[in-house]
């Protein structure tokens, strides 16, 4: 559903995302579940950083997350929402592509909302090798921390942009930021890179409508065939 279109741009980098849009929390906040499921061992750092990152984009809407693993964790609680993520590949920066791979006649899936019949699901694919060949022509002189810093980056906001669909319940895309239906590798890496306000505005309206009208949800079954 969602292409990303890799480009050959220059990036520094530094802070994690931050927004001047702020909204009043209160202690009714949306609470989100992020099932994270990894076809092979990911980077520690890399996961850690991808979850800064997703929390400081969506942070204005009041939401908290939940991070568990798909097959290890069984939380007890339950949830106004919940996220299941498939992170295809290698979720490691020091197994990167070679740039030159990058050269390619279109735009490249980086992530991807599953839609039956019009409605869209709880389930996403997130394809890591894709990310790091679309980010590696910005990489070339960094330092492994840096490397590894702007893999996370990359990954957060893939994740982020794939949450928009998920708990906007939306296949919509903005013409500006994170939500737009197409990125370059310098958006994936760059500082201030931010959701479109129009589309913060209407994750947390869905979110504060969720919270107050379904009495929760649990975590998924293993047995679901869409996992």
């Amino acid at each position: 559903m969602n292409k990303w279109l890799a480009l050959g741009l220059s990036a520094l980098l530094g802070s994690t995302a931050t927004s001047a849009t702020r909204w009043a929390t209160s202690g009714n906040a949306p609470r989100v579940a992020i099932f994270l499921d990894f076809e092979n061992p990911p980077s520690k750092p890399s996961v850690q950083l991808m979850q800064r990152e997703v929390g400081a984009l969506l942070a204005v809407t009041g939401v908290q997350f939940s991070w568990l693993t798909l097959k290890e964790d069984v939380p007890s609680e339950t949830f106004d929402e919940l996220a299941v993520l498939r992170f295809r590949g290698s979720c490691r920066i020091d197994q990167l592509g070679l740039p030159a791979a990058i050269l390619n006649e279109g735009p490249v899936t980086l992530g991807e909302t599953d839609v039956t019949s019009g409605v869209v699901s709880s389930y996403s694919s997130v394809e890591c090798d894709e990310i790091k060949t679309c980010i590696a022509g910005e990489l070339g002189g960094f330092c492994a921390r840096d490397r590894e810093t702007a893999f996370g980056r990359a990954l957060g906001r893939v994740v982020a942009h794939e949450l928009y669909h998920i708990l906007g319940k939306t296949t919509e895309h903005t013409r500006h930021g994170i939500s737009k239906g197409l990125q370059n590798s310098f958006d994936l890496i760059r500082e201030n890179f931010q959701f479109d306000r129009k589309a913060l505005l209407w994750l947390k309206q869905r979110l504060q409508i969720v919270r107050t009208a379904v009495p929760g949800r649990l975590a998924p079954k293993h047995g679901d065939p869409s996992i």
